[in-house]
């Protein structure tokens, strides 16, 4: 138990440790302003203005920039390293980094992997031997660091294509980026609900005409005919009343006498007068005289047999 103790206590240690280091070694690195840092003090105001302005200017043009960064020792690094650490810690992206370490007594000069093509090591080297280094012996490092500002300036202006960085450039802000997916997740959305709202629909639909056929089936049940051959669409079921036929309508009130209607008279005479129960008086008149007719021979038979 104690030795799983001690085991840990030493990892924990050694994680501290780590830590701690990692947090002076960033701290180490300095800060800068308009990717410019004058930890030593050797530049005066005017140098500083003119690098920013420069730096600026071909920011502007090309999408290039320069840095630069002075120390009064590296703590130790070797001033490659430094360098490195205080480019990718500066995020200066296309660009070059001057580097100069006074109690050193040495500076250093590193470009992005994307101007090497346009500003060589050979080229680079030879701008810091013919700018910096002899303003470098003599201490006059702010006249050093402006001349050579300005010589990488003038180079890069004249080598690197106008076109280096359109995509960068060129591509969509944050902003129209963020309004893109809010409309792609909008439309997204509308074509899932109308998506949705079809398939409900239809599902309605084929749900009624499932019930339209079953309703259909027992309806041909009850009347014992077969389903299959039953009309597709469900009839009126019938009523059990009596004073209705089976197709649900009252039955016509019988009509008195012929049943047969005369024929409507031409044009230009008028119709035969009927009577309350649809007979016209003529026809009454010549029903009148057959009874009479009928019954003078009842009565004639009648004295035939009492004179016989």
């Amino acid at each position: 138990m104690k030795n799983r103790f001690l085991k840990f206590a030493s990892v924990a240690m050694a994680i501290f440790i780590l830590s701690i280091s990692a947090l002076v070694t960033a701290a180490a690195y300095p800060k800068h302003t308009d990717y410019i840092s004058d930890k030593a003090v050797i530049l005066d105001e005017d140098t500083k203005s003119s690098i920013v302005k420069a730096s600026n200017k071909l920011f502007e043009k090309k999408g290039v920039r320069i840095a630069v960064c002075t120390v009064l020792d590296t703590d130790g690094e070797s001033i490659e390293t430094f360098g490195s650490n205080i480019f990718k810690e500066w995020e200066i992206g296309d660009g070059v980094l001057i580097l100069i370490s006074k109690n050193d007594d040495n500076f250093y000069a590193v470009q992005s992997n994307s101007l090497s093509e346009y500003l060589s090591a050979d080229e680079l080297r030879h701008i810091l031997n013919s700018s910096l280094e002899p303003s470098f012996v003599e201490k006059d490092y702010s006249k050093g660091v402006g001349d050579t500002v300005n010589a990488l300036s003038n180079h890069l202006s004249n080598n690197v294509p106008a076109d280096f960085g359109k995509e960068e450039k060129e591509g969509l802000p944050m902003w129209a980026l963020v309004l893109i997916i809010i409309a792609a997740v909008i439309a997204a959305v509308s074509g899932g609900g109308f998506v949705l709202i079809l398939y409900l629909r239809k599902k309605n639909a084929r749900r009624r005409r499932e019930e339209m056929e079953l309703r259909r089936r027992r309806l041909a049940e009850g009347r014992g005919i077969d389903p299959r051959q039953a009309p597709r669409r469900p009839t009126q079921a019938p009523n059990n009343r009596p004073n209705q036929n089976t197709n649900g309508r009252p039955p016509q009130r019988p009509m008195q006498g012929n049943p047969q209607r005369p024929p409507y008279p031409p044009a230009g005479q008028n119709p035969p007068r009927r009577d309350g129960y649809g007979q016209s008086a003529d026809r009454q008149s010549s029903n009148a005289a057959t009874i009479q007719i009928n019954t003078s021979d009842i009565r004639a038979a009648k004295q035939n047999k009492r004179q016989n």
